[in-house]
């Protein structure tokens, strides 16, 4: 995953690994939204994600070996943090 700015725009661009395993674990927006959901409806710290939040889940998400709701939270924070920092969202 990279945060990259350019022309006053932030761009979250996914690995292709996250993106890979995704697939392979069949993790549809329909589970990341519900993911997303409960995050928006807990209170913890996750609520709204910094960069460092990001890197952890995505390292969480890539060393479980068949943990799809790892993969899910992963992305369900990346669209946390995007809509906090106004940022877009590629590769999803």
């Amino acid at each position: 995953m990279r945060i990259v700015s350019t022309g006053g725009r932030i761009v979250l661009e996914h690995a292709a690994e996250v993106m890979e395993r995704k697939e392979r674990f069949g993790v549809t927006d329909e589970v990341i939204n519900e993911r997303y959901l409960t995050l928006q409806l807990d209170k913890g710290a996750t609520k709204k994600p910094t960069a460092d939040t990001l890197d952890r889940a995505e390292s969480k998400a890539l060393s479980y070996s068949k943990d799809s709701n790892a993969v899910a939270d992963y992305f369900a924070l990346c669209r946390s943090f995007c809509e906090q920092a106004g940022a877009t969202e590629l590769g999803v």
